[in-house]
């Protein structure tokens, strides 16, 4: 059972801000990168075809400029990298997005204009409350700048050019929002998984605190008995005192054996642990290792190679001088070489480390051997189908 990493509680700031973007924390680079590319797509394009369909009026060319200012500002925006807009920020954000659209649109008499300087309204959806406020703003300013555009002599524009600039609106909102609310979704969902880590390890610390608690109370009450028993027989009845002194003994290590139980049930091995403790502790006693992986093994039979890796690196540590130890991880077996000089046990035969995994490798229907092969001592593990 691989326990679960303690995740840190979210600051009183990050608590108090709930619900909105990365609970001010920086955005990612990466996430900007793409909101600028967002607002690349939504507005250029859009400059395009407006200078393309002519620049002969001052009005064209100021259309352009206010345009070109109102991705300035979106850009501007989204570097800054702000968690959230704070509301006066927020308002003077939809102030000039409106102001740039009724102005974009009567000077160019464009409805495109409208998909350019529609992405500041995006960021204030993304980034302020109430969402539905930016977007009431924004098709206010379309209506204005439909109204001001048809009241100027010789210009008019008809109910579809009015329904395509709703479009174009609501087509740069939705790419840069909803851009931004789907990362804000994720990082809802972080929180989320974060803490459900944190309430299964809650739950796992609390059952092993009840097994705990049930082992050793349950074994200190009789134990406190039994010399309240013995030290009121002491006087008149020897023979009871040392029967009692025996079972006292008894249960003080049945209990030393229920909780080692319990420890070895709480602390399931991995092989992959295992292999980068080995790793980590030759590399500090200055052993070369190297770990050659020909497949991996059920995860029925993980545990118990796991063990023989934990005991192969205490025996060499202990027992042996290499300068370079080989694993060889396969679907059923472990094999493990080592050049030491005193070869992997002070014992010959093995040592009752190797001795007591054989034991438990048989119990599971595999073998442990080992041996010299020249100056090599080799250790292989077999479980499975190789056994």
């Amino acid at each position: 059972m691989t326990r679960a990493q303690p995740h840190s509680a979210p600051a009183p700031s990050d608590r108090a801000q709930q619900g909105t973007f990365w609970s001010g924390r920086r955005p990612p680079a990466e996430f900007r990168g793409l909101l600028v590319a967002v607002v690349a797509l939504s507005g250029i394009p859009a400059l395009a075809l407006v200078v393309l369909e002519g620049l002969r009026s001052a009005g064209t060319l100021a259309a352009v400029g206010v345009i070109a200012l109102s991705l300035l500002l979106s850009v501007t925006l989204v570097r800054r990298g702000e968690s959230e807009l704070d509301r006066r920020t927020g308002i003077l954000v939809q102030l000039f997005g409106a102001v740039a659209l009724i102005a974009a649109v009567v000077l160019s008499q464009n409805p495109l204009s409208v998909m350019a300087t529609s992405v500041p309204f995006g960021f204030t959806v993304a980034w302020s409350r109430p969402r539905w406020l930016p977007v009431l703003v924004g098709l206010a300013a379309i209506a204005v700048a439909a109204a001001v555009t048809n009241a100027m002599p010789a210009a008019a524009m008809d109910a579809r050019d009015i329904v395509m600039m709703g479009i174009y609106f609501g087509a740069a909102v939705l790419g840069f929002a909803g851009s931004a609310i789907g990362w804000q979704m994720q990082r809802q969902m972080d929180r989320f998984h974060a803490d459900q880590n944190d309430l299964s390890l809650a739950r796992e610390r609390l059952r092993f605190a009840t097994d705990l608690h049930d082992i050793q109370g349950h074994t200190l009450l009789a134990i406190k008995m039994k010399a309240e028993l013995a030290r009121r027989s002491l006087d008149r009845d020897p023979e009871r005192v040392l029967r009692e002194l025996e079972d006292i003994e008894g249960l003080a290590a049945e209990a030393g054996v229920q909780t080692r139980r319990l420890a070895q049930g709480y602390r399931t091995l991995t092989l992959a642990g295992e292999l980068a403790n080995l790793d980590q502790l030759l590399g500090a006693a200055g052993i070369a290792v190297r770990i050659e992986r020909h497949g991996s093994p059920d995860s029925e039979h993980e545990e118990l190679l796991a063990t023989l890796v934990r005991e192969a690196a205490s025996n060499i540590l202990r027992h042996a001088d290499p300068e370079q130890v080989v694993l060889e991880i396969a679907p059923t077996s472990v094999r493990i070489r080592n050049d030491g000089t005193l070869g992997g046990t002070a014992d010959p035969d093995g040592g009752s480390g190797l001795i007591g995994l054989r034991r438990r490798f048989r119990a599971a229907g595999g073998e442990v051997a080992w041996g010299r092969e020249d100056t090599v001592f080799v250790v292989l593990a077999t479980i499975g189908d190789a056994a």
